[in-house]
């Protein structure tokens, strides 16, 4: 073709604006789809007639106000000074003097035990003691009269001498005048020496007699006085078969076995509980990191039993103590509760204390809307929809939830359960 052909078919070309506007069409018509289609979807989101219809519902405001953090503690109820007292001997039951709940004083007499082998001891060592004495009594009597005896003995030997030496004077004086006389004379020298002798030895026999009288005595005194410590030693031990108490208080406990007069008791085995309730305390186990919240002196709510009563901590323990899970340590406060109630030992006792105070914290109230697992929503109150809303919660203390953040004061809040809307994020409420 020639360049004047080409010039003059300008008619078989396709102008490049034509194009151009055909996309521009395209283009539109696609943004009205997909407005469109947005649209109808927020249509049907917003009034759709699915939308969940509530009409029973409760609903709260958010408040701003102080948040008390409280604990709660499990415990018993101690009494200090009480002792147990224990059983020192094997003996039988005699004579019981007390009843549960008895007041008493110090050294009062609570039984009576007996111990059979000791009576039988106390018999023998009665009739020992009364021998004993009969035979001393007696020893001393014999002894008595063998001195007396020798004593005589020496009197007459005396006597005798005296009267040979004044015939000895005489027959000296005879025998000096006529020599038939000395022979006499010699007769009365022989009879004196013998007779002097006979003194000593009597003398000599009655020094002995005196020194082994008075050993046998002491003997027999000694085996008296052995006798007599060994009934001393034996009433101290039936003495002791009476038990008393070793201090002024009430009698708490005391052991079935002993109302039965006869019964056997073991040494070792428990008898009496025996307390004084004029001073009553609790003992507490609270989580250790708590323990560094607290004072001596704070008060606290105590209940035991059906009744509640103000109690004042005492003292806080130093020590830890791992639960049986071994994943939790545990410190013992002592309470002291103010109540004019008899507390009974034992019994058990919750108190709930206060750790401290939060300022301006935002607030709601516990209530079912709370029972849906890890909650991390409400349904915020705007005209009459209610809308999912995030939330971030924080200590539950008692009947307020602390709300960290996704609220404001004054939000109002759908506090009833939401069970029967728990999947949607729009309500309507009527």
């Amino acid at each position: 073709m020639s360049s004047d052909d080409k010039i003059i078919q300008v008619d078989k070309v396709k102008p490049h604006s034509s194009k151009k506007k055909k996309r521009r069409i395209v283009i539109i018509l696609l943004l009205l789809v997909a407005l469109g289609a947005g649209i109808y979807w927020y249509l049907n989101q917003s009034v759709t007639p699915d939308t969940v219809s509530v009409s029973s519902y409760t609903t709260v405001y958010v408040v701003e106000g102080d948040l008390t953090s409280t604990t709660e503690a499990s415990g018993t109820v101690v009494l200090p000074n009480q002792v147990t007292i224990i059983s020192t001997e094997d003996a039988y039951v005699d004579t019981l003097y007390v009843s549960e709940g008895d007041s008493i004083t110090k050294e009062d007499v609570l039984i009576k035990f007996s111990i059979p082998d000791y009576e039988d001891d106390m018999e023998t060592y009665t009739l020992e003691l009364e021998q004993a004495n009969i035979e001393l009594e007696s020893q001393l009597e014999q002894n008595d009269y063998e001195l007396q005896t020798l004593q005589l003995s020496i009197d007459r030997l005396e006597d005798e001498i005296e009267d040979t030496l004044l015939d000895k004077e005489k027959y000296e004086a005879l025998a000096s005048v006529k020599n038939t006389y000395k022979d006499s004379l010699e007769d009365i020298e022989d009879t004196l020496e013998s007779l002097y002798e006979s003194l000593e030895d009597t003398k000599n026999e009655l020094e002995y007699e005196k020194t082994i009288q008075s050993i046998d005595i002491n003997k027999q005194k000694a085996s008296i006085k052995m006798i007599e410590l060994n009934i001393s030693q034996l009433e101290e031990d039936i003495e002791d078969l009476n038990v008393t108490s070793p201090m002024a208080g009430e009698i708490l406990s005391i052991n079935e076995d002993l109302y039965i007069e006869g019964n056997y008791i073991e040494s070792s085995d428990e008898l009496f509980i025996v307390a004084d309730r004029s001073q009553v305390y609790v003992d507490l186990d609270i989580y250790e990191q708590y323990a560094s919240l607290l004072d001596v002196g704070d008060p606290l709510e105590l209940t035991i039993g059906t009744e509640t009563m103000n109690a004042t901590i005492v003292s806080i323990g130093k020590v830890a103590s791992m639960d049986s899970d071994g994943l939790t340590a545990t410190i013992t406060i002592r309470v002291e509760p103010e109540t004019d109630t008899t507390l009974n030992p034992g019994a058990s006792a919750v108190a709930s204390i206060v750790l401290g105070v939060e300022e301006n914290v935002l607030q709601l109230p516990r209530g079912s809307y709370l029972t849906t697992g890890n909650q991390k929503y409400v349904y915020v109150v705007d005209g009459d929809k209610a809308y999912k809303t995030e939330v971030v919660f924080g200590d539950i203390q008692s009947n307020t939830v602390q709300v960290i953040s996704g609220l404001e004061a004054g939000d109002e809040i759908i506090t009833s359960s939401y069970q029967g809307f728990i999947s949607e994020d729009v309500i309507q409420l009527k």
